[in-house]
């Protein structure tokens, strides 16, 4: 379908200015796999399954309160998620693969797994263990090959936070896997960031927690020390510094870990 084509069937959502809704596909029927959002005056629209081709943009003009916040703040831009890979259209279980239940195993993820604190999926095509968050509409996949780069993919929408377990205090680790290796502690949640800034969205996500302990390896103490300055501002924040990434250690080794003061 052509993106006229497809602005004809969106055309009649309504949407306020800064609004994005995720809803189920007009295209393809895929179960809320369309985002819509109204974002300095254009709306913009992405299916994340891969056989669908609904994506594309429109320039409808600023509402009233948009052309507002612009005159009042006109170095302001913004901000369209970033799409990376779409959702892929196998995914099978890891029960059904040695490989990936040995690799979730190696790194203290199989019990958050097995609890179904956070749903895993295998990607046959890509080779992946993939690590769903948002809902089910975004993923990170990690490669259980040494000789593919990048070690971790992104597929669908990956803003905001991974969390594995509803514990009120997070500790914040550098990927998926650990979060997963956190949960084993039954103490503490996982959290993963997932990239090297803080976002506006992912400090009112962490708003639900009490404590906040940023635990990154010793050789990233200035990044752990510059997150944990922005999220005490949200959440009373903390810093460990690790010898090792929790994803490696048993669940007593993490406890120490977190409660040993560096």
């Amino acid at each position: 379908m052509l993106r006229t084509e497809q602005w004809e069937t969106l055309s009649n959502l309504r949407l306020r200015e800064t609004e994005s809704k995720r809803i189920d596909c007009l295209f393809c029927g895929g179960k809320k796999t369309l985002t819509v959002s109204r974002l300095d005056g254009k709306v913009v629209w992405n299916c994340y399954k891969a056989s669908c081709n609904a994506k594309g943009g429109k320039r409808v003009g600023r509402s009233i309160e948009g052309i507002k916040a612009k005159l009042a703040n006109p170095e302001h831009k913004q901000q369209v998620r970033k799409w990376t890979q779409p959702l892929p259209e196998i995914s099978s279980d890891p029960k059904e693969h040695d490989r990936v239940l040995q690799y979730l195993q190696g790194n203290h993820a199989l019990q958050a797994y097995m609890d179904r604190a956070i749903k895993v999926t295998y990607d046959p095509q890509k080779d992946r263990v993939l690590f769903w968050m948002n809902g089910n509409i975004g993923a990170v996949g990690r490669t259980l090959r040494k000789d593919i780069k990048p070690k971790w993919l992104s597929y669908g929408d990956t803003a905001g936070i991974l969390s594995v377990g509803d514990e009120d205090t997070a500790v914040i680790v550098e990927d998926a896997a650990s979060a997963c290796a956190v949960y084993t502690t039954g103490i503490y949640t996982g959290v993963a960031l997932l990239g090297t800034n803080v976002s506006t969205e992912q400090k009112h996500a962490l708003k639900r927690y009490k404590k906040l302990i940023v635990c990154l390896d010793k050789d990233a103490s200035a990044k752990a020390v510059a997150m944990a300055r922005k999220l005490n501002a949200v959440v009373p924040t903390t810093v460990r510094l690790l010898s090792e990434d929790f994803k490696y250690m048993e669940p007593r080794q993490i406890l120490n870990e977190i409660e040993t003061i560096n």
